[in-house]
């Protein structure tokens, strides 16, 4: 996490948008936090719905991938 200036921000902000990429940044004002410049969702974590699903799932001893090829085709299976 980074931590900078209203100020720094608007001298820097094509800086600190290509840094926002990769990690948070807190922008402060009179020592206060204002705002925060986040990563876009999707492009810090690629992970689906369904990855995040890991430990909810009960364990059976099936591999989950099995769990998701049932949930795929049961949610599907107007359009097979």
């Amino acid at each position: 996490m980074l931590q900078i200036t209203a100020t720094d921000l608007k001298l820097n902000l094509g800086k600190y948008l290509a840094l926002a990429r990769d990690e948070e940044i807190h922008i402060t004002k009179n020592g206060e936090d204002v705002a925060v410049l986040s990563p876009p969702k999707g492009k810090a974590e690629k992970k689906s719905v369904w990855d995040e699903l890991i430990g909810i799932v009960p364990d059976d001893g099936r591999p989950y991938e099995e769990y998701k090829r049932e949930y795929m085709e049961e949610k599907y299976a107007d359009y097979l």
